[in-house]
């Protein structure tokens, strides 16, 4: 584990606050991350929250309090809902085992073989069970998971293949992506008839979306005995809320 002279032989400007938490920073030009560390003892584990640099002791400690009574030990994501209210609107957290992340590698290698890194999240944005090489991908291109103000991102793997742009991206998992980037294919689509798209949800279920005739679109969910028709504005409405549903359970 690590200890507090650990922590203070590599970091500056250390605070204590409640229930043995030591607040920290590292700033350099490319980032800056706000640390709150707290051993747990009992389970023989660090648990470690980071930020873009936003303090809100109140509410990280009752996150790391909240996650000392669950099990630790384990060398997958796990996902829990919390009850904690909180203006971020966040509904569960994420720990994740040292293998997934990267914080304090080069400073304390050996120290950190139990350092899980706590995420607080919305339910949309994560489904618990990613893969390690899945997980740092979301993190680095889609989910600004260290921004506790940011806008819901919900988890969006997308595979298609757009003949007319030439475009396609996704294996047989699919690929992840911003929304943003799903609207855009959408309007690609339109009319193109060899076209598909797939997106699978943290839910780890999925649609496809077609378009058959200009203007005119299918969307059919692995559920559906048929597709049904829409418009080019209410199938981006539709894979919207396919996205974010049950995102508060």
């Amino acid at each position: 584990m690590i200890s507090q002279s650990d922590i203070e032989a590599n970091f500056f400007d250390i605070e204590s606050i409640p229930s043995d938490i030591l607040k920290f920073q590292d700033i350099v030009p490319a980032f800056k991350f706000l640390y709150y560390f707290m051993p747990d003892p009992l389970s023989q584990r660090d648990l470690l929250i980071v930020t873009d640099g936003y303090h809100d002791d109140q509410f990280a400690q009752s996150v790391l309090l909240a996650v000392q009574q669950l099990e630790g030990g384990q060398s997958v994501l796990s996902k829990h809902q919390i009850g904690i209210p909180n203006e971020y609107n966040f509904t569960h957290l994420l720990l994740v085992p040292s293998d997934f992340h990267s914080y304090f590698k080069g400073r304390l290698d050996e120290e950190r073989k139990e350092l899980y890194l706590v995420l607080p999240i919305h339910n949309c944005e994560f489904s618990g069970n990613e893969p390690q090489e899945l997980f740092v991908q979301m993190r680095r291109q889609t989910n600004s998971a260290l921004d506790w103000r940011r806008e819901l991102t919900p988890k969006a793997l997308l595979r298609f293949e757009n003949p007319s742009t030439q475009g396609g991206a996704g294996n047989s998992n699919g690929v992840p992506v911003r929304f943003t980037l799903i609207d855009q294919e959408i309007r690609n689509l339109n009319g193109i008839e060899s076209g598909f798209m797939e997106v699978t949800s943290f839910r780890d279920d999925y649609v496809e979306i077609l378009s058959p005739k200009r203007d005119e679109y299918t969307f059919r969910s692995q559920y559906d005995d048929e597709a049904r028709t829409m418009s080019q504005g209410k199938v981006v409405s539709a894979i919207w809320e396919f996205l974010v549903e049950n995102n508060l359970g």
